[in-house]
């Protein structure tokens, strides 16, 4: 995995809470990367999705190249009455994901032509799990707008 995307796995671990509607309410969202390495040493373009099919998370019965999982919490909910009419004054949403994706730690010492395959395989991997974390996100926006 390179330097910059354990860097931003890294920073996007952080919790970072996001100011959402005025009503108080915010929405805390946290993102963790996991790995799983592929365990081949080298090999042809088939070899390294026969590992990467082999080795990956578990999803739904089988084994999938990536996988973005996620909780969604919502809590601290405070009601105000007056007169007839209930309001949601507090509210808190959560959002968890963690992205696990490919690792292959042997990839640098692989020859150039396997090691740009390598490269594209983990960067199509990476957006493709980072849009299902976005999906996450947003996820956790609508319903803390519907309880608003």
């Amino acid at each position: 995995m390179t330097t910059a995307l354990r860097q931003a796995g890294l920073a996007a671990s952080v919790l970072m809470a996001l100011a959402s509607a005025p009503s108080h309410a915010e929405v805390l969202y946290e993102e963790r990367v996991e790995t799983f390495e592929i365990g081949i040493r080298d090999g042809t373009p088939e070899d390294v999705w026969t590992a990467i099919r082999r080795y990956g998370p578990f999803v739904k019965g089988q084994h999938a190249v990536g996988a973005a999982t996620g909780r969604l919490k919502w809590s601290d909910l405070a009601i105000a009455h007056r007169g007839h009419d209930c309001r949601l004054e507090r509210r808190s949403v959560s959002v968890s994901v963690v992205l696990t994706l490919p690792e292959w730690w042997r990839a640098r010492s692989a020859p150039a032509d396997q090691l740009d395959y390598w490269r594209c395989i983990e960067r199509t991997v990476t957006i493709h799990e980072k849009r299902h974390a976005e999906i996450w996100r947003e996820t956790g926006h609508a319903i803390d707008r519907a309880l608003g």
